[in-house]
């Protein structure tokens, strides 16, 4: 959604500021000497001196003091988009300090956890549980148990959808100020009016490359499989949504469905590739979203 909201014209995108295992060198050095040290890059909370650091880092990017950050002689762009994932919960505090328009994209469980699995990337679940005001505040304990038996006798697959509930928990129950939920089932299936609701969200200008985007694979399509970027080449979108359930077996989607029930999250059912009705702004009766 990203690069998408970003190919229209005057959008300058900032990709995940806050990530501390940046693969690139030279970006990894800055954001760890600019940056409080967060474990597995989870910025879940920050002290007052923290609070500091982060709001001189991000008026930096905002001004493009940094080149190798922000890219500002990529010009004219007159309007910063920044791409974070690794600060969900503080999005109610970003949204106080800057004044963002925020808006949320959330993907089925399952295939972000075989996404996750497939690219290599850390399960960052155990920073939530390590962290005494997340888990004091927004688990039980009941969640924190299961949490712990899934991290330590779970499949891969158990141990990335905990990743997921643990990195969406807060935007998904509890945030204050998200100005557009969207889902990436909506986004792939519906996206002409997708693109349209964004376009008047953000106020911007639409143009054929926004559009174009719908079928082309995104910049980490090196982590997706050769009939994924075959499918969004082809236009195939439903297949793009439900390819996911041949790779898993029912076993699967029971134990997937017993960590959502205990977290108590309802916007998607394991055994479903599509999020609940409620959550589109698109739904199939044809009433649209309020």
């Amino acid at each position: 959604m990203a690069s998408l909201i970003a190919s229209a014209p005057h959008i300058r995108l900032i990709d995940q500021p806050l990530d501390l295992n940046d693969y690139d060198a030279e970006r990894k050095l800055i954001k760890q000497q600019l940056l409080p040290d967060k474990y597995l890059s989870q910025f879940i909370g920050v002290t007052q001196e923290e609070q500091k650091q982060v709001i001189r880092y991000f008026n930096m990017l905002l001004s493009c003091q940094n080149k190798v950050l922000c890219e500002p002689y990529l010009l004219p762009k007159h309007r910063t988009l920044i791409k974070e994932c690794d600060s969900l919960p503080m999005m109610d505090w970003f949204a106080k300090q800057f004044k963002p328009i925020i808006i949320y994209l959330v993907r089925h469980p399952i295939p972000q956890a075989l996404s996750v699995m497939r690219a290599g990337w850390q399960n960052t679940a155990p920073a939530y549980l390590e962290d005494d005001f997340f888990a004091n505040q927004y688990l039980s304990g009941e969640q924190i148990r299961l949490a712990h038996k899934v991290l330590g006798n779970g499949t891969d697959l158990e141990k990335g959808v905990l990743n997921w509930v643990f990195e969406n928990l807060y935007p998904l129950k509890y945030a204050a100020q998200i100005d557009l939920a969207l889902t990436y089932e909506e986004l792939v299936i519906k996206a002409e009016q997708v693109i349209d609701l964004l376009v008047n969200k953000l106020s911007i200008v639409s143009n054929k490359r926004m559009y174009a985007k719908i079928n082309t694979p995104s910049s980490s399509r090196e982590f997706s499989n050769t009939q994924s970027n075959e499918a969004i080449l082809q236009n195939k979108r439903e297949y793009l949504v439900e390819k996911w359930l041949s790779q898993v077996t029912a076993a699967d989607l029971v134990n997937v469905q017993e960590i959502l029930d205990i977290f108590e999250i309802s916007t998607y059912q394991a055994a479903s590739p599509c999020p609940a009705e409620r959550v589109l702004h698109f739904p199939t009766n044809g009433e649209k979203k309020g």
